[in-house]
Order: structure tokens, then sequence, then C-alpha cells
């Protein structure tokens, strides 16, 4: 299975791929029709590929249906390198994620299909704070001197 879309944010289309006994894949795009040779995830039983900003930071995480291993994977993107984030075990055999907004809150949530058992696993996801201005999980001072300084800089660019 491959997703294209756009996982490095340089505004071309990059190609994911889960690849069963071969693994998972990212191959960049070069904005021209060409992929740079890919980045190999030891994902080996992997079937299923699909790409959502997941935790709300602009930029498109990654989740791995493994079928072998029974286990979905979550790989958040922190700054274009995909980092393993949660492991979310399947009754039987992985087959496919869902990624969508069923509960109509602003955040992707997840539903994950497990084929061989008939189960469809609904995973809420809960959209940041929009007072927490650098998305660390905590509201603090911290997020007030970085909200401060933003209001500044725009107001200097004269914005």
């Amino acid at each position: 299975m491959i997703v294209c879309s756009d996982v490095n944010g340089d505004g071309n289309l990059d190609v994911t791929a889960a690849g069963f006994l071969s693994g998972a894949i990212i191959h960049l795009g070069d904005g021209q029709g060409g992929l740079a040779p890919g980045s190999v995830f030891n994902y080996v039983s992997s079937v299923a590929t699909d790409t959502g900003d997941l935790d709300g930071d602009g930029d498109l995480d990654w989740v791995l249906s493994d079928y072998g291993a029974g286990e979905w994977y979550i790989l958040e993107n922190i700054d274009g390198a995909m980092t393993p984030a949660q492991t979310i075990f399947a009754t039987k055999n992985p087959t496919c994620a869902i990624l969508l907004d069923f509960d109509m809150d602003g955040a992707l949530d997840i539903a994950l299909v497990d084929e061989i058992a008939d189960e469809v696993k609904l995973l809420r996801n809960t959209p940041l704070c929009p007072a927490d201005f650098n998305a660390d999980g905590t509201v603090n001072s911290t997020d007030v001197s970085a909200f401060i300084n933003s209001w500044f800089e725009d107001a200097a660019a004269g914005c």
C-alpha cells in the first residue's frame, strides 16, 4: 500500500509505503516527479500506511498497520524525522487505520481495523489546548512568554 502526502513539509509529494516482508519506507519527492532513495523502517510485516496530523502541530504523522506483529504503530513527525510514539496492540491482525475526525472536535481521531478479529477500535484524539502555545501538553508561564514574544514580533513586522 502507498500513500502520497507531503511528510516533510517542503511542498512536494512524498511516498510512504507498507510492504509485507519488505518493511515500511518513505521516499521524499523532489518536486519534479522523482523520488529520493527511501528511508526504510523495520516494520517488516506492514500492510497499510496512513498519514495525518495527529498531534496538531502542523506536520504529518505516520500510522502503520503491522499484520504479522499484531500491532499498529504511530510515528510522530518531529522536525521531519519519524519517531516511534505509540504502539497499539490488536486482538489478532491489524489491516488498516482510518484517520478522521469522528467526534467533530477538530482533532484527527483513528479507527483501527482488525480484519481477522472483525473489530474496529476507535481512538479519540483530544485537540491541543489553544493556550498551550508551545504544544508541550502543559499551559504555564512558558506559554505566556511565547505568546507575548510572538505578539510583539507580529506587531514589529506590521501584522
